[in-house]
């Protein structure tokens, strides 16, 4: 459990002490952990100090594993990186423990408490809040609570209270009982936090509660709570109250001239007119509480930041002029219901309508539903226009009230199936999501400041659109393309839009002169993301081809397309260079693509050049046959990975085509015809793969041979990582002479390759053997780590020329029906015997043999392997095994020898042995057939 939680290798001193801080917490699975999250990365010193710390003494009436869990959150909480996420974490177990825990509460809590110094934003604190507490999950500190809430577990809530206690420059949260049953007067005069919550209907009327330091009282549960007037008088230093479930005056706060942020949810109140007399006050919530009127008193916080009415039904009247005077209102939470209200009790009032012009927009607004597009358009002025506006829409097509689109960043606004004409001129970013109604993004016909004079500005703020499952959408725009302006347009991302044909026209596309991302997900009927003619457009779309430029996206960078099996091609190309600054291209699951890039226009000869892409991916493409035209040559200069997945028509000459101008250094080739490998190790110029790094070769059925002649390995001798997985008819890897060629091959994996007989071959051991020479060679030199699983043909591994692998730290193998033996020399009969040959593995650290079920020997009779540095070893389900080990109690090093008439299952019955062991563990001698207690 601890390992998991470290999420990356350690060194061995640290792994020695990892082992006895988790036998130190073996009893506690949530120290474990949280000790793992905390020291992943961390030097010696500071596991060694956690050890330590887990040692200390118990204090009376405390139980060993409260103590470790304390111990482990102490030293969590001490590695957290800045204060705001300390703080955060200390307020979190202000409430009741194992509740779900809104992240906006908290945001609003740090912000009454003033957190996070120097900031004057809600949505910057909102970002800082949200940071802590991504960092705080990751710390195991914090767990997820469905979609939109997360948890305090109560064993870390009560780690928490007592870190609280010892750090005075932190909060001091009391956790109470009863407000009745609070120790001495004094401990509750020097308390500036606490939370209660009360079970059962309780009368609050406190005149000797006093909190002269009290900062944040919380008073929450399901239990009603009557407030008196005197119960807060004396509780001056308050700057955060919550109250939920109670009955409240307002006349009760006056006294609270800090108050900075005030939460009365699902209350019922009076006398609201005296909240007008709380100047400091910046957060103000009734959210669910039964208010019939807001009273204009309201107006004169100046301060006020944020003001939810959210869910407050009773709530019938909302003056317009309120909201104007509100001056640094960032955001506005209320109820559908609430804007035919607003607008038809404003056009009531003494006969007139309200202005926009006279009405100062909150500068960001979150709506529940939203209904009334007209009193939204005169709620807002085109002239001051909000920074924020976040919008939760409900699809009145369906019978549950669920929210199925969020629009935000700037306004966003909804007007039947396309959004509000108002916002397209400021709207910034937009997200659409699982609406059936929608059939246009935009539509120039609701733009109502679309004139000559500024049409040029028509979304030319948009800097991100992301549309996901909208059934019924057609068009992105519809109108003329000149009605529109996309210029700072960087993100687009679209998915499971089926009705979708194309994405933009040709004269819009020229235009995105910002775009960086581009993803498409799952359009059905997506033919082109960009319409290349007019016949090609549903709208009716003027168009001068004098006008119209060569596509060139100059600023994108990223282009994912995948799951469009209508697709013919991704992009229609007319000149040489194109796509400057691309570097990553995915394609999948498009069917019916021939070819990504279709030049028909182009001039013969002409080359095509994607000059900055690094990463090439084709999956699944049924139909694709070249990567362009057949009269154009592509380049790709700066290509450095490659995949190709399950293309089945790619042709051998148009895998080349596309690699023949590049230094690769990945290549991962799955579901390809073996003709396509062989191809790219035939190619002239072995410097094409001089650069090769890694390469993986996965289910090529016809595969025979890697690589045939020598001048193909040679070719590859900076590979550092080879995957083969499911090529079944390969039966062997590699020859001697590879062995000795691959220099950098540093992790070999082999994974279900069904008539694989050898790792490497076995055809020239004689020779080798015999050969003259007095310098023998050395076969991969910097090999370490060999995993090889679910080979059931496999007989052995390597010849035991090769044994001798300087490097080599991991060795596993697993689930090798017919493996005999790891080392194989074909004349181990005739060893000499004037003495043992000795074998070496300086660096061997792990060796683990698993279902090895006829594995007879690791090293041929006649040899004595030695491991000096051997630190685990796993031999599980190896019954014939007649290898032996043994050790000495002065050294560290491990010898290893295979005995002569020793094979039979009654003598070793290993079958039982079902556990790795480390050598601290291991007798002296010991033999696969000896128990380990």
């Amino acid at each position: 459990l601890l390992g998991k939680n470290l999420s990356r290798r350690i060194t061995s001193d640290i792994r020695q002490v990892a082992s006895q801080v988790a036998e130190e917490c073996k009893r506690s699975p949530l120290a474990i952990i949280i000790l793992g999250r905390a020291l992943r990365g961390r030097a010696l010193a500071e596991w060694r100090k956690a050890f330590q710390g887990l040692n200390s003494e118990l204090k009376e009436g405390e139980s060993e594993e409260v103590r470790i869990v304390y111990r482990s959150v102490k030293l969590s909480y001490d590695h957290l990186e800045d204060n705001e996420t300390k703080k955060c974490f200390l307020l979190c177990s202000l409430f009741p423990k194992n509740d779900p825990i809104a992240p906006q509460d908290l945001i609003r809590y740090a912000w009454g408490l003033g957190i996070c110094q120097g900031i004057d934003s809600i949505e910057e604190v909102s970002k800082k809040v949200n940071v802590a507490i991504k960092n705080l999950k990751d710390s195991f500190l914090l767990l997820e609570h469905g979609k939109e809430h997360f948890q305090m577990q109560s064993g870390v809530c009560e780690a928490a209270l007592r870190v609280i206690s010892k750090d005075e420059s932190f909060l001091m949260i009391k956790d109470v009982v009863s407000l009745w049953e609070t120790p001495r007067s004094e401990d509750l005069e020097s308390c500036s936090a606490i939370s209660y919550v009360a079970s059962k209907t309780e009368k609050l009327h406190g005149e000797e509660f006093r909190g002269e330091k009290l900062q944040i009282l919380f008073l929450g549960g399901d239990g009603w709570k009557e407030i008196s007037n005197e119960f807060l008088q004396w509780l001056k230093a308050l700057k955060v109250f919550s109250l939920h479930h109670g009955d409240l005056s307002a006349d009760a706060l006056q006294n609270l001239t800090n108050l900075r942020a005030l939460h009365l949810e699902h209350c019922k109140l009076n006398g609201l007119s005296s909240l007008g007399k709380l100047k400091t006050l910046e957060i103000l919530s009734f959210r669910g509480s039964g208010i019939g009127k807001l009273p204009d008193e309201i107006g004169e916080l100046d301060n006020l930041r944020l003001l939810d009415l959210f869910d407050c039904q009773e709530l019938h009247r909302i003056p317009l002029n309120l909201i104007r005077k509100l001056s640094r209102l960032e955001e506005l939470y209320f109820r559908h219901h609430s804007f035919e209200v607003w607008w038809s009790d404003e056009k009531r009032a003494e006969g007139s309508n309200p202005t926009p012009s006279n009405i100062r927009s909150p500068s960001s607004l979150a709506i529940d539903t939203l209904e009334y597009q007209k009193s939204i358009d005169n709620l807002c002025d085109t002239n001051s226009r909000p920074s924020k506006v976040s919008v939760f829409l409900q699809d009145q097509s369906k019978e549950r009230n669920q929210t199925v689109s969020y629009l935000y960043r700037d306004h966003i606004v909804y007007h039947n199936n396309n959004v509000s004409p108002y916002v397209a001129q400021s709207v910034k970013k937009v997200r659409v999501e699982r609406c059936n109604m929608f059939g246009a993004v935009f539509q120039d016909g609701f733009i109502l400041c679309g004139t000559e004079d500024n049409s040029d500005s028509l979304l030319s703020d948009l800097t991100s659109l992301e549309l996901e499952d909208l059934p019924n959408l057609r068009w992105i725009w519809y109108g003329k393309a000149n009605d529109v302006s996309l210029q700072n347009l960087s993100t687009v991302k679209l998915k499971n839009c089926h009705r979708l044909k194309y994405l933009f026209s040709t004269s819009i596309a020229q235009r995105l002169e910002q775009l960086e991302t581009l993803e498409i997900h799952g359009c059905n009927r997506l033919k082109q993301i960009i319409a290349d003619t007019r016949d090609d457009l549903d709208v009716n779309e003027t168009i001068n081809p004098a006008l119209l430029r060569p596509l060139c996206l100059p600023t994108l960078t990223t282009l994912k397309v995948t799951g469009c099996p209508a697709l013919e091609y991704v992009f229609q190309i007319t000149t040489g260079q194109i796509l400057p600054k691309l570097t990553l291209l995915e394609i999948g699951s498009c069917h019916e693509l021939a070819q990504v890039f279709s030049s028909k226009d182009a001039a013969d000869g002409e080359d095509i050049e994607v000059p900055q892409l690094k990463r090439l991916s084709l999956k699944d493409l049924q139909n694709l046959k070249i990567f362009c035209s057949e009269n154009r040559s592509i380049k790709l200069p700066a290509l450095k990975q490659i995949e190709v997945e399950a293309c089945h028509q790619f042709s051998n000459n148009a895998m080349c085509e596309v690699i023949k101008h590049c230094r690769l250094q990945e290549v991962c080739l799955i579901k390809v015809g073996s003709q396509l490998c062989g191809k790219i190790f035939e190619l002239p110029g072995g410097y094409i793969l001089s650069s090769l790094l890694q390469l993986t070769l996965e289910k090529i059925n016809e595969l025979q041979a890697i690589w045939k002649e020598p001048t193909q390995i040679i070719a590859l001798q900076n590979l550092t990582h080879l995957k083969v997985v499911k090529c079944n008819k390969l039966k062997t890897l590699f020859s001697l002479l590879h062995a000795r060629n691959l220099l950098q091959l540093s992790h070999l994996l082999v994974q279900e390759c069904k008539d694989l007989e050898q790792i490497v071959a076995g055809d020239q051991i004689s020779s080798s053997s015999s050969s003259s020479s007095r310098l023998k060679p050395v076969y991969f030199p910097n090999l370490k780590e060999i995993s090889i699983e679910i080979c059931n043909n496999l007989k052995s591994l390597f010849p035991v020329s090769v044994a001798h692998l300087p490097k080599l730290e991991t060795l596993r193998v697993n689930k090798a029906s017919k493996l005999k033996r790891i080392f194989i020399h074909e004349g181990e009969a005739k060893v000499k015997s004037e003495g043992e040959i000795v074998l070496c593995f300086p660096k061997l650290e792990v060796l683990h043999l698993e279902k090895l079920w006829n594995l007879h020997s690791i090293i041929p009779l006649g040899y004595e392997c030695v491991f000096p540095v051997l630190k685990a070893l796993a031999l599980k389900e190896c019954p014939l095994l007649a290898t032996s080990f043994r050790k000495v109690d002065s050294e560290p090093i491990v010898y290893a020898k295979t005995k002569e008439n020793s094979s039979t299952k009654e003598e070793n019955n290993y079958s039982k042995f079902r556990r790795s062991v480390t050598f601290q563990e291991l007798p002296n001698d010991w033999s696969p057939g000896m128990k380990i207690d």
